[in-house]
C-alpha cells in the first residue's frame, strides 16, 4: 500500500500531532531518520529526523554508534518494516491509531492481492496432437514459425502412433503439459512441482529449499500468472527475492529463547566470565579459549561443545531445518567491563560462535543472526562475510565471485585426492587423520595467499597442481586489486577513516548480511510479521549490494541458454520451453521421453550402455556424464537418426550438425518410426509375465 503524510493525518489524528513539524513539509527531498535499535524489545528510538536533497558519505560518517539511520520519500511503502518503527518511536504515546492504520493496510492489500490473484495457471494442459500444437505455438517465433511447428508435430505424432500401438499415448498419458521456463538463483529451472525432476540444464545445483508444502507449489505457479510479488507474498506466504533469486518463507522467531539453565559462571576465573556447558561441565576455561580463539582452530573442543539446541530454544526452526539442531555452538558472556566480543558462523566446520558483553541485551538476536548465516549456506543463497571479503568486492561484486571461485576450485581439486596423500598437509595444519577435505582445502588456500609460497607440490599431480596454481594466483590479484581501489580512493583526497568506513559499509551491503541483520532486527517483533517484506529493516539502494554464493564456479563462458527442458513425475512429462526459433529444442525433450521408453527393455539398453561406457568414455567425461549418465548421448543418436532417415525433416536436419549412429538405438527407433506391428517391444510379455509371477509369490 502506498501512503502519504496526509494518510497519517487522516486516519492518526493523534499521532499525527505528535511527528516533527520537518515530515509535514511537502517535499521532494529526502527524510533521514536517525535511530538506535533496541533489539531486546524489537523497536527502535528516534533521536533525530532531518530534511536532505541527496544520501552521502557525510551522513554516514556523521552518524555515531550505536545510532544508525534510514532515509525514506513520499509517498511511502507500507510493507517497509523499518518505516513503521520509526512512526511507532515517533508517536509512542498514540501507537494504537498507528498499529490501526496498517492493520487497514494489510487488509486492503490483501483483498486486493485475492481479487487480482489469476484464477488461470498460465500452463497448457495436453489432451490430444492439435491442443499440443496450439500449445508449442505460443513459444515459437520467426518467419519459418509454420514449418518449425510442422517439424515439431511430425516427431510428435509418430512417438505417439507408437505409443497407441501400447493402448497408451504420447498426449496427455505421456506429456500432459507445457509451460513457460522460469531459474532459480543457480540458472537451473524452477520444477513445476517440487518433486519433479528436471533433467540436464545449465551447471549447478538445485537450492536445498526446505519447503515442501503445496503454498511453495503455488507460489512458482502464480509468478508463472503473472501475479505480483507482493500479491504471491499475501496469498501464499513466500517471497521472491530478485537479487538472488530465490524464494524465502518466514517463520516466527518471537517465541525463540536461550536456554538459561545452559549458562553457569566460571568461578575459577578472577574475569567473572560464563561460559554454556554440555552435561553440567565447563565447556572452555578462558586460558584454553583464548588458545583456541588465537588460533583460530576449533577442533580441539569440538566434542566438549552443545548443540544448538542445546542453547538456543526454538519451537520451530528444527522442523524447517533439522540439521541445526545439531550443529555445534560455542556460545558464552564475558564479565561488564570487557568489550570484546566474537559472533561467527562456520559451514566448514559445523560451528556457531557467540561471545559477548552480557549486557548486551541483544546477544540473543545475534544467535539469530548467526544462524540466519547458516541458513544461507545450506540454501545457498547470497552469503554474509567479513570486512575482508566486502574490501574485495567493494569496486565490483564479480570480483568477490572470482575470488570465491577460486578457493573453490581448490576445494574441488582436494575433494578427489586421497587421505593418505593429503595427510601431510592435515599435519601442518593440525588437523588430524582423516580430516574434512572442504575445511583443508580452505586452510591450505588461505595459507597460499597469506604466505604467497605453494607448499607440498608433492602431494598433487601435475595437472591439479597446475589447477591449484592458477586457483590461487588469480585469487592473489584479485586481492591486490582490492587493495589497490582502497589505495586510489586515498590518492583521490579520501582520509583512511573514510575509506574504513567505506569498506565498512561494502560488509553491511554484503546481500547475507542484509539478510541476517533483518532477521536479527524482526526477531521479537510480532506485529504485521506476515506483512513487511523481507529485507526492510533498513534502506539502502539495491544497486549497492555485494552478491555472492558458497558454490560460485567460474563457468560464466561454459554455460549456454537452455531453450527448453523436460520435468518428470509418476511417470508424466511437463515440457518447459522459452521463446525458440528452432525445431531441435522441443525435439530434443521429446527424445528423452523416447529415452526413458528405451531403457525399459534391457536387451536394447543394457549393451548401449556399455558401449557407451567403453567407447565414448573420454567425450562423456567432457560433458560432464558419468557411464550411467547415457540418456543425453541417446537424444544425440536420436536426432541424428531423424536426420538421416526423416527427409520431411528438412529445418531440423539443418539444425543437426553431428552425425552419429548406434545399432542399439537405431534398431529401437526403426520399430518406433517406422514399424507399424506389434512386436514384442511394445508387448513386452516376457518382462509383463515375471511381475506377474513376482506377485503371485508374494501373495503365497
Amino acid at each position: 500500500m502506498i501512503f502519504n503524510i496526509s494518510d497519517i493525518k487522516l486516519h492518526c489524528p493523534q499521532a499525527y500531532k505528535l511527528l516533527p513539524d520537518i515530515l509535514k513539509v511537502n517535499t521532494n527531498n529526502y527524510f533521514v531518520i536517525i535511530y538506535k535499535n533496541v533489539y531486546e524489545t524489537g523497536s527502535v528510538i528516534v533521536s533525530e529526523v532531518k530534511s536532505m536533497p541527496t544520501i552521502s558519505l557525510s551522513i554516514e560518517s556523521s552518524v555515531k554508534h550505536p545510532n544508525t539511520f534510514s532515509y525514506f520519500k513520499q509517498p511511502f511503502d507500507s510493507r517497509n518494516f523499518i518505516l513503521y518503527q520509526i512512526l511507532l518511536s515517533l508517536a509512542s504515546e498514540h501507537k494504537s491509531e498507528i498499529v490501526n492504520m496498517y492493520a487497514q493496510f494489510r487488509e486492503q492489500d490483501r483483498a486486493q492481492s485475492k481479487m487480482s490473484e489469476s484464477s488461470v495457471y498460465k500452463y497448457d494442459e495436453i489432451f490430444n496432437a492439435n491442443n499440443f500444437r496450439s500449445a508449442i505455438s505460443k513459444y515459437i517465433i520467426g518467419g519459418k514459425k509454420e514449418k518449425i511447428i510442422n517439424e515439431v508435430c511430425f516427431v510428435a505424432d509418430a512417438i505417439d502412433s507408437y505409443f497407441e500401438r501400447k493402448s497408451e499415448s504420447l498426449y496427455q498419458v505421456k506429456l500432459s503439459k507445457v509451460i513457460g521456463a522460469l531459474q532459480d538463483n543457480d540458472g537451473n529451472l524452477i520444477p513445476d512441482n517440487m518433486m519433479g525432476k528436471i533433467r540436464f540444464m545449465l551447471v549447478g545445483r538445485l537450492s536445498d529449499i526446505t519447503g515442501q508444502e503445496p503454498t511453495y507449489t503455488e507460489a512458482i505457479r502464480q509468478m508463472r500468472s503473472g501475479v505480483q510479488i507482493p500479491k504471491i507474498y499475501d496469498n501464499t506466504g513466500w517471497f521472491y527475492v530478485s537479487t538472488d533469486k530465490s524464494w524465502r518463507k518466514q517463520i516466527d522467531d518471537s517465541k525463540s529463547k536461550i536456554c538459561e539453565n545452559g549458562v553457569i559462571m566460571d568461578s575459577s576465573s578472577n574475569d567473572n566470565k560464563y561460559y554454556l556447558t554440555k552435561n553440567g561441565i565447563e565447556v572452555l576455561s578462558e586460558s584454553l579459549f583464548q588458545e583456541v580463539y588465537l588460533k583460530n582452530d576449533y577442533t580441539s573442543v569440538m566434542d566438549k561443545l552443545p548443540n544448538l539446541s542445546d542453547v538456543l530454544i526454538h519451537p520451530t526452526l528444527y522442523k524447517e531445518y533439522p540439521f541445526l539442531a545439531y550443529m555445534k555452538c560455542l556460545y558464552g558472556v564475558q564479565s561488564a567491563h570487557s568489550h570484546e566480543y566474537m559472533h561467527f558462523c562456520s559451514d566448514k566446520d559445523n560451528l556457531i560462535v557467540s561471545f559477548c558483553n552480557p549486557n548486551d541485551f541483544h546477544k540473543h538476536t545475534v544467535l539469530l543472526h548467526e544462524v540466519q548465516h547458516a541458513i544461507q549456506h545450506k540454501e545457498n543463497w547470497g552469503l554474509g562475510g567479513n570486512t575482508f571479503l566486502s574490501s574485495i568486492g567493494m569496486e565490483s561484486t564479480e570480483s568477490l565471485r572470482i575470488f570465491v571461485s577460486s578457493m573453490n576450485i581448490v576445494k574441488n581439486v582436494f575433494q578427489n585426492i586421497s587421505e593418505i596423500t593429503l595427510q601431510p598437509i592435515a599435519e601442518f595444519f593440525k588437523m588430524g587423520v582423516n580430516p574434512d577435505k572442504s575445511t583443508l582445502a580452505v586452510k591450505y588456500f588461505q595459507y597460499c595467499i597469506q604466505k604467497k609460497e605453494q607448499p607440498f607440490s608433492e602431494a598433487f599431480t601435475n595437472q591439479e597442481f597446475e589447477k591449484i596454481f592458477d586457483a590461487i594466483k588469480k585469487a592473489r590479484e584479485i586481492m591486490m586489486l582490492g587493495q589497490a581501489y582502497a589505495l586510489r580512493l586515498k590518492s583521490q583526497g579520501y582520509s583512511q577513516k573514510e575509506v574504513d568506513l567505506m569498506v565498512f559499509k561494502a560488509y553491511e551491503m554484503l546481500f547475507g548480511e542484509m539478510e541476517a541483520r533483518y532477521t536479527q532486527k524482526s526477531a521479537l517483533s510480532e506485529d504485521f510479521k506476515d506483512y513487511f517484506y523481507p529485507f526492510s529493516a533498513e534502506t539502502y539502494k539495491e544497486g549497492d549490494l555485494i552478491l555472492y554464493t558458497d558454490n560460485y564456479q567460474i563457468i560464466k563462458a561454459e554455460k549456454k541458454n537452455f531453450l527448453s527442458a523436460i520435468e518428470t513425475l509418476d511417470g508424466k512429462y511437463t515440457l518447459h520451453l522459452r521463446t525458440i526459433m528452432t525445431c531441435e529444442p522441443i525435439i530434443h525433450e521429446l527424445g528423452h521421453i523416447l529415452y526413458d521408453e528405451f531403457a525399459s527393455y534391457p536387451d536394447l539398453f543394457l549393451p548401449y550402455a556399455a558401449e557407451m561406457a567403453k567407447t565414448h568414455a573420454d567425450e562423456m567425461m567432457a560433458k560432464g556424464l558419468d557411464s550411467e549418465s547415457v540418456d543425453e548421448e541417446f537424444v544425440s543418436f536420436f536426432l541424428s537418426y531423424l536426420k538421416r532417415n526423416c527427409s520431411e525433416l528438412s529445418i531440423l536436419g539443418a539444425e543437426i550438425k553431428n552425425e552419429q549412429t548406434n545399432q542399439w538405438v537405431d534398431s529401437f527407433l526403426n520399430h518406433v518410426l517406422f514399424d507399424k506391428t506389434i512386436g514384442v517391444y511394445d508387448l513386452d510379455v516376457a518382462k509383463a509375465h515375471t511381475e506377474f509371477v513376482k506377485k503371485l509369490i508374494e501373495m503365497l
